[in-house]
Order: C-alpha cells, then structure tokens, then sequence
C-alpha cells in the first residue's frame, strides 16, 4: 500500500487541511472551540492518521481475504465460476464486472457484510431494491453459497425447486421487500 501523504511536509498538510476545513472566513466547525489553533491541530493529527495509509484495492483485499480462509486462488475463482484469465486481469488491478465480485464474494462465503465491503472497493453494492440483488442477498442469508443455484435463481424463475435449500431460501425472498 502507498503512503498518501509521501512528499508532504507536515506545514502542507497542516495548511491544505486549514484552508479546505477551516477556510478564510468559515469559523471552525467544533462546538465551542473558540476556532483555536489547537483544535486545527487535532484536525492535523486525526487526518494524518486516518490518511496515512490508502484502503485496499478489489484486488487487494480479494488475495487478502483468500489467504485469511486460507485458501487457494484457483480455488475461489473455479468455486465461483470465473475463467482463471479473468482472475489474472483481476489480481493486475482490473476492476471486475459486479456479477464477477458477487461470485467471488459468494465463493469465499462471505457474510453480508464482508460481501458489501468487498463489493465496494469495486464500486459496487448489493441492492434492497433490485431483483437479481434480492435475490444474492437471500442466498446470503440462508448461508447458501452455491454460485450455480444462486444463478439458476436468477435466470430461471423456476430454479431448483428439488434443492433442499430451496423452501428456506424461498422465505428469505418473500421476507425481503419489493418482492
């Protein structure tokens, strides 16, 4: 990871954080601060920590996430379907498309949560209100992590009806709204 703030003497910072906060006539945002240096100060330190070291990268935190389950690149990227050149381009820095990430978030069995964030660093969410969204979200809750049913459930509205998850996933759809 880069160092955002490489180059920068502490006297820039200090006076980019100044003007773009504080601004020539803006008095300083705290409560009751009396606008004192000091507060601008600890604006200075708070950003020099918070900034001292860029998010990681889809790529980044994908190869991240994959060696924590302590698992093979090979095997996310077969689990979730997605051509081994695909995940070269992907591991160099290309961003993937969302169905990609959703599939590499769901072969990694991620929860909501961590699938959100992943999603994220690609510019991506699960939405509440899509229908192939609602559908991933549902899966994702009943724990059912098979990237093959989850698309059958996409593109066929009959989906997998004998799948023994399927009764449990079903009333994890009828529960979510705008179903």
């Amino acid at each position: 990871m880069k160092n955002k703030l490489a180059g920068l003497t502490r006297e820039e910072i200090f006076g980019y954080i100044e003007r773009f906060v504080y601004g020539e006539y803006r008095p300083w945002p705290f409560a009751g601060s009396g606008g004192g240096r000091s507060d601008i100060e600890h604006a200075c330190r708070d950003f020099m920590e918070e900034m001292e070291f860029e998010e990681r990268t889809f790529a980044e935190e994908l190869l991240f996430l994959i060696d924590k389950k302590k698992k093979k690149d090979s095997e996310i990227y077969k689990r979730a379907g997605v051509d081994k050149s695909v995940f070269s381009k992907i591991r160099k820095g290309q961003e993937p498309s969302k169905e990609t990430a959703v599939a590499l978030a769901v072969a990694l069995e991620l929860p909501m949560t961590k699938t959100q964030d992943l999603l994220g660093k690609a510019g991506y969410s699960l939405s509440r209100s899509l229908r192939n969204d609602l559908i991933v979200r549902a899966f994702i809750a009943a724990r059912c992590y098979d990237i093959d049913l989850i698309r059958a459930a996409i593109y066929d509205k009959e989906f997998c009806a004998d799948h023994p998850e399927a009764d449990r996933i079903m009333s994890y759809l009828h529960r979510m709204p705008r179903w």
